[in-house]
């Protein structure tokens, strides 16, 4: 009775855990596409990306490398698979950015599977034997880890097929082998060779988000907040130059001290019933040493929230003055 009790619990707390998943991502995925122009067909939450253009796995690799949303300290790289939750996870984003329905109804087409950053590295040569297809420590994902227990293969796969150099696309000689992983819609893995193209998934940690349209404080707090995300907070010197740069990155450079875009609502509001002390919309105590654009506190009487400008200086600001454009942050980050 116990056993069975603690299974039906299980697949319980698993359903709510990937609906409670489906939501944030959905949420992310809406927020995002509205707040940033992203390129046609691309979808992104705060640490995936699907990228709808077929490249072979060569290209998706080094693409993914170079993928920037939000100016995170770290450099993306091609998917990694942890677990059933990261599978679902990525079973709905294709679903979103690659839309069964509009798919050829053969399960090979290019645009039915995406690339993941799982490759084989060992016993690379020859036919695999049928009871032993796959053995994890022989394969590797694009971080230099090896797979752990969890796996997806589709039946009798991986198989190593091989090609010989001009044949059908094969551009590496004496042969090409299939040691490459991709995933369909159902979470399902097979080994393919590294010349054929697919849309590919990318792993990375974002950070900012910054939004070119104009709001009035409490709007871009909710903007954010409705995205999944929230005001970005600045916490130290290093914050204010990353979160400077990102603006930079996402609507151009900016080489005066004038204009609409000139200054960046950010999270911070005025401590209520003490003076001049700031905190985050949470409550969070702000303790960084504010770079202010002005030195004296007669700037910032009555005001109630803080923005920041293009060349990298906070003033304090009436809440419900000027719109201006917005930067959110992704939780955690």
């Amino acid at each position: 009775m116990v056993t069975l009790f603690l299974l039906l619990w299980g697949m319980v707390s698993a359903r709510i855990k990937s609906t409670n998943l489906s939501y944030r991502m959905v949420q992310q995925l809406d927020g995002i596409r509205r707040l940033v122009k992203l390129n046609e067909g691309v979808v992104a939450t705060c640490n995936l990306v699907l990228i709808p253009q077929p490249v072979n796995y060569r290209t998706a690799e080094e693409s993914c490398k170079s993928f920037d949303i939000g100016m995170g300290p770290q450099q993306g790289q091609l998917v990694k698979i942890k677990g059933e939750t990261r599978s679902w996870a990525l079973q709905l984003l294709m679903g979103v950015g690659l839309e069964l329905e509009s798919q050829p109804e053969v399960i090979w087409t290019s645009t039915r599977w995406a690339w993941t950053g799982l490759r084989k590295i060992q016993n690379q040569v020859g036919k695999v034997k049928k009871s032993a297809r796959y053995t994890a420590g022989e394969w590797q994902w694009a971080d230099g880890t090896i797979p752990g227990h969890f796996s997806n293969w589709r039946r009798e796969q991986p198989d190593q097929k091989k090609e010989m150099l001009g044949n059908n696309g094969c551009d590496e000689g004496p042969a090409c082998y299939e040691h490459f992983m991709r995933v369909d819609h159902l979470g399902e893995w097979d080994d393919a060779f590294q010349f054929t193209t697919h849309p590919y998934i990318c792993e990375y940690q974002g950070r900012y988000v910054v939004s070119g349209e104009k709001k009035s404080w409490e709007d871009a707090k909710l903007e954010c907040h409705e995205a999944g995300l929230q005001l970005a907070r600045i916490r130290s010197d290093q914050d204010l130059q990353e979160l400077k740069t990102a603006v930079e990155h996402y609507l151009g450079p900016h080489n005066h001290k004038s204009g609409d875009y000139s200054w960046i609502w950010v999270g911070g509001q005025r401590r209520k019933k003490i003076e001049v002390e700031w905190e985050f919309s949470d409550c969070e105590d702000i303790e960084w040493d504010i770079r202010w654009e002005h030195d004296t506190e007669i700037n910032k009487e009555e005001k109630d929230v803080l923005t920041m400008s293009r060349w990298g200086t906070i003033d304090a600001e009436f809440e419900d003055g000027d719109e201006r454009p917005f930067a959110c942050q992704c939780a955690g980050s």
